[in-house]
């Protein structure tokens, strides 16, 4: 993942910040005990010596919380100061908080574009902290910097930014969803992803290898290069004159969750891991 994003060239002092980090997983592998990994992205970033003592169970989506719209329950939604109608084209993002490594910048790039072309509104969600990577070297925070960026291009009634929020209001905005972006540095994939997979999203996803382990391009999501703002809009807009593909994409993202997603099986998966290297059965 270092130098992935040339906006943010390598320094040489990373090396030696990635390496002091990475110390506490050579520590944990000389241990030669038993490690966990939910992806196959994840597992392939691991030495090769390793990989046998590293089990990979996916993580799992409780499918009864993150559900589908029930029969196109498409009420006003009220979302600080915007109503949104049930008419409404919505556009959603969401990270735990705003910032590089989840595409934040690639996202309100894509938004002039979005907003020349269509009628839509926008919800973004997240905090202005920092979860991964660094805040703004000219200080503030990502979401005041992009908005100095773009904000005088475009329309500021039809984009709210709620910031964090309880689960079951994040769930009803995904929901409502009519294109929901998910973007991300090659780095560990968002529990988000999957809820929104669960929820049966139409998924606007960056083409980085976390994304790809989850969504197959035209079938249960589309993928876009990260680095793209007009790609990622230009798709979006196409999307929202294709329902026939949008409906396919939510069913097929639905049913991927229910295959391989499941809550049970995540904890079944883990159960007999336990039971293997413990010697003991529940």
């Amino acid at each position: 993942m270092l130098g992935f994003d040339p906006e943010f060239p390598i320094d040489p002092s990373d090396f030696t910040r990635i390496r002091a980090r990475n110390a506490i997983n050579h520590i944990a592998l000389s241990l030669d005990t038993a490690g966990q990994t939910p992806t196959r992205w994840q597992l392939s970033t691991y030495p090769v010596w390793a990989h046998p003592n590293i089990e990979l169970i996916w993580e799992g989506v409780d499918l009864e919380m993150c559900h589908p719209m029930v029969r196109q329950d498409r009420s006003q939604m009220h979302l600080g100061d915007m109503i949104i109608e049930p008419s409404d084209k919505v556009v959603t993002y969401a990270a735990r908080d705003l910032e590089p490594y989840r595409g934040f910048r690639i996202m309100m790039r894509s938004l002039p574009y979005l907003m020349r072309r269509r009628d839509l509104k926008v919800v973004i969600v997240g905090g202005d902290g920092v979860s991964y990577g660094s805040p703004p070297r000219q200080g503030g925070t990502w979401r005041e910097v992009l908005m100095a960026e773009v904000g005088q291009q475009i329309d500021p009634s039809r984009v709210v930014f709620t910031g964090r929020v309880p689960h079951d209001l994040f769930c009803s905005v995904l929901r409502r969803s009519d294109a929901h972006i998910y973007l991300t540095y090659p780095f560990v994939a968002s529990w988000s992803l999957r809820e929104a997979l669960a929820m049966g999203c139409p998924i606007i996803g960056s083409d980085t290898e976390p994304v790809r382990e989850f969504i197959l391009n035209e079938h249960n999501g589309l993928l876009v290069p990260f680095l793209d703002p007009s790609a990622v809009a230009d798709t979006v807009l196409n999307l929202m004159e294709q329902p026939l593909l949008a409906n396919a994409l939510r069913r097929n993202a639905r049913t991927y969750a229910e295959r391989h997603l499941a809550m049970k099986d995540y904890l079944a998966s883990y159960k007999t891991v336990i039971e293997r290297l413990t010697g003991e059965r529940s």
